[in-house]
């Protein structure tokens, strides 16, 4: 695991077969979750805080599973435990959302142990990320509920 900026943490997935990257960038124009090449190396005295963190939590840990907990919403929750079939120990909860994106992790009852973005009171009033506190994904986004089947110019015929 390395973080090369200040906004993107890449983590390294290996198979029996091969090996990869998964890239979580929660910059503000640019966030991101996508699988590619290894991460440009940045100069050994860029040290984050965060991937020192994610780093503790997440060493001798496998990705278990991956899911998209809220239906439509950009957020992805990525899961690691001991082995597979494991009950998971961390979560990941990437979220995509311009300006507000954020990569938090969270223990194996919900609690927040780190975060790329800690998110207070006195900034929003709907939802606080912060360590020690009960995670939660964001508010659902309001308008037209988003169907199956309804190609997204008839979405907008609702708007």
């Amino acid at each position: 695991m390395t973080q090369p900026d200040a906004y993107t943490l890449s983590l390294r997935l290996r198979t029996p077969v091969r090996q990869g990257w998964l890239h979580l960038s929660w910059h503000p124009t640019a966030a991101r979750l996508a699988t590619g090449g290894p991460p440009a190396r940045g100069a050994a005295s860029e040290a984050f805080s965060f991937a020192a963190a994610a780093s503790q939590q997440l060493r001798g840990l496998v990705l278990t599973n991956a899911s998209v907990p809220q239906p439509w919403e950009r957020v992805v929750r990525l899961e690691f435990g001991v082995r597979p079939g494991d009950a998971p120990q961390i979560a990941a909860h990437c979220e995509i959302m311009a300006k507000y994106s954020n990569l938090v992790l969270t223990d194996g009852c919900g609690v927040v142990i780190s975060a790329a973005h800690q998110v207070g009171g006195k900034m929003s009033s709907l939802r606080q990320v912060q360590q020690g506190r009960p995670y939660r994904l964001r508010p659902v986004t309001r308008g037209v509920p988003r169907r199956l089947g309804v190609p997204p110019a008839g979405w907008r015929s609702h708007g």
